[in-house]
């Protein structure tokens, strides 16, 4: 996480998967940046999600959910710090959930996460591709998001995929 704000707490997530065998399995995860913005604070997520199961891309989905919208009840990266003499870390409701979702506009995983609208796709349902294939073999889809709560989202003003950027099969 890049910011020209400050950086308040950070936060790493794990998110849940399985042995496997047959193809390649990482480790997935988030990474959760309190952000200091001059409109308010703001919750931002760096997400990478599984890119061949969907079962486990939609346990993956649901535990993000979690961690983003019950942010409230777990108390962030950290909390209790009146203790040690340093002001509680307020609670933002504004928050971004953005990278590579491996899923696509419309799949059951995208209406896993959007479809009881407590987040939004900031893009607002833009189906421009932001991946390549880089053995040129299969075409090009749209893998990578920026979700929103609906308040944040309203107030967003542009989004756009760079499509002339090197350095990855994923365009930012």
């Amino acid at each position: 996480v890049i910011s020209r704000h400050p950086l308040l707490a950070l936060r790493r997530h794990l998110l849940p998967r399985r042995a496997r065998a047959d193809r390649l399995n990482l480790q997935r995860g988030a990474l959760e940046a309190l952000v200091a913005a001059p409109t308010g604070l703001l919750r931002f997520y760096s997400v990478h999600l599984d890119h061949v199961d969907s079962s486990e891309r939609l346990a993956q989905i649901a535990a993000l959910r979690a961690i983003a919208l019950d942010y409230g009840m777990t108390g962030g990266a950290i909390s209790g710090t009146a203790e040690v003499g340093f002001p509680e870390l307020p609670a933002s409701p504004d928050l971004v959930l953005a990278g590579d979702f491996n899923l696509e506009p419309g799949s059951p995983d995208y209406l896993a996460l959007t479809g009881d609208g407590r987040l939004v796709d900031a893009s607002r349902g833009d189906d421009g591709w932001s991946w390549t294939d880089p053995a040129g073999v299969k075409p090009v889809q749209r893998l990578d998001y920026a979700f929103a709560n609906p308040e944040l989202a309203a107030r967003i003003i542009s989004v756009r995929i760079d499509r002339q950027a090197t350095g990855s099969d994923h365009m930012p």
